[in-house]
């Protein structure tokens, strides 16, 4: 029953990676080459960071994605419904706090 919830945790997992890897795709090959079926590279850019930051913070996270999705699949971790409450609870309210 474990594979079948890690499983489904995977695929959930590299779902999302997917979409994000998409869009950071789509924002750097606007920065370098505009394409014209995409969103103009300033709706991608906030301007909160400089591109280049942005970019780097960007290729981490896809790096400790990737480690995570390989990690799950080696069972060299298992998805643990404590931990993603607590982990969850903490950022929902830390999130929550800073809105009001």
């Amino acid at each position: 029953m474990g594979k079948i919830r890690g499983c489904w945790h995977l695929i959930i997992l590299s779902i999302l990676f997917l979409l994000f890897l998409a869009r950071v795709l789509s924002q750097l090959i606007q920065s370098v080459y505009p394409l014209d079926f995409l969103p103009d590279f300033e709706s991608f850019q906030s301007g909160a960071l400089p591109y280049g930051a942005l970019l780097v913070f960007q290729l981490l996270i896809i790096a400790w994605c990737i480690y995570i999705i390989n990690a799950i699949k080696k069972s060299a971790i298992t998805p643990s419904k404590f931990k993603a409450k607590l982990l969850l609870g903490k950022k929902r309210n830390t999130y929550l706090s800073k809105q009001s």
